[in-house]
């Protein structure tokens, strides 16, 4: 089996990066440094179509991509991308492909949070929806799964507005959520 996760390099990513290679799924992982959603001059797009033909499409895309340090409308590029590289690249994603766009909780509670992070994952799961319900997705026959997390103990809360009392708050680790992917 062969995934493709994006935001693939920290935090719940990597966590379900390694989850899958120990599963000895084919993985490749994509952060900020190997392929950037947020800036396109910075981007390889051939890389990704070349990594996917090396391994003869994907079974699986995992979207984690994401920022709370993003504001305006460079917050909702990672919302962008994940309906972007699924409609122009539908060709890597294998039919009954699993796509998994994972989201937060912020999208249903935004006044916890970073208000342009909220409404960058509020539209993600719109995408998410779209595509769930879209021709291209119907013909391949496609999963499309929206998953939403709470506190996930990510270098990612350090970019919090206010920073978070841990000590009465429920959280789960990276691997944890890469269990519920």
């Amino acid at each position: 089996m062969n995934a493709l996760v994006l935001g693939g390099t920290s935090g719940i990513g990597l966590a379900t990066t390694e989850l899958l290679r120990s599963k000895h799924w084919s993985v490749v992982a994509y952060g900020r440094n190997q392929y950037d959603v947020r800036y396109p001059s910075n981007r390889d797009e051939y890389n990704l179509k070349q990594d996917a033909y090396k391994l003869g499409g994907y079974d699986a895309f995992v979207y984690c991509a994401g920022s709370l340090v993003e504001t305006g409308l460079m917050a909702f590029i990672y919302a962008y991308r994940f309906y972007d590289i699924l409609t122009r690249h539908s060709a890597l994603f294998d039919k009954n492909c699993a796509i998994v766009a994972v989201s937060s909780v912020a999208a249903a509670r935004p006044a916890k949070v970073n208000p342009d992070y909220a409404a960058a994952k509020a539209a993600l799961e719109s995408y998410a929806i779209t595509l769930k319900h879209s021709d291209i997705a119907k013909q391949r026959t496609w999963r499309v799964e929206i998953i939403r997390f709470d506190l996930v103990h990510t270098r990612m809360l350090e970019h919090l507005p206010k920073p978070i009392d841990m000590t009465n708050r429920e959280y789960i680790t990276p691997e944890v959520a890469a269990q519920r992917i």
